[in-house]
């Protein structure tokens, strides 16, 4: 509803904008077009190597709904699994009651 009221009006605005735009960009781009030109292949490199990493994580992710999920190796704060945790009382196990040493 507000796009059909305001469409005529915004659309000249956008019109002007990029006018203006193309008006203060283009006369640069003609004065170094090497500069430009290594900055899209820049900019399609970075877009490759988001694409493949996310690519990796997609396959990551999907792998570990269709399998097993791999075991990661305990790092600084992880506990294996496997391994009781520790008591907080000295005299505690985990494997005695509580109150008896």
């Amino acid at each position: 509803m507000l796009g059909a009221v305001a469409g005529p009006a915004a659309q000249q605005v956008v019109r002007q904008v990029v006018q203006q735009a193309k008006a203060a960009v283009e006369p640069v781009i003609e004065r170094n077009p090497d500069v430009f030109d290594h900055l899209a292949a820049a900019g399609n490199e970075l877009l490759a190597a988001y694409r493949s990493a996310v690519q990796d994580q997609e396959r990551r992710w999907t792998a570990r709904e269709s399998g097993p999920r791999p075991r990661r190796a305990p790092g600084p704060g992880r506990r294996p699994r496997n391994r009781p945790r520790r008591a907080h009382r000295p005299g505690l196990t985990p494997r005695s009651p509580a109150g008896f040493p």
